[in-house]
């Protein structure tokens, strides 16, 4: 869940801050794995990262 929580956060675009690029936010999450987020985990979203990027091309606000 904390993978999909940053990926949301990242894509979103809010007040404070622009919407990241898929690519950079994924890279973002690689880069992360091993420290706060488990390696397992991460390589199984960087398998799935392009039901990632059409569910957030589907959900756009």
């Amino acid at each position: 869940m904390a993978i999909a929580d940053m990926c949301d956060a990242l894509l979103s675009k809010r007040v404070y801050k622009a919407q990241w690029t898929h690519e950079k936010a994924v890279e973002e999450i690689s880069s992360r794995s091993g420290a706060h987020f488990d390696p397992v985990i991460v390589d199984v979203f960087l398998a799935e990262t392009d039901s990632f990027k059409a569910i957030v091309e589907k959900y756009k606000d």
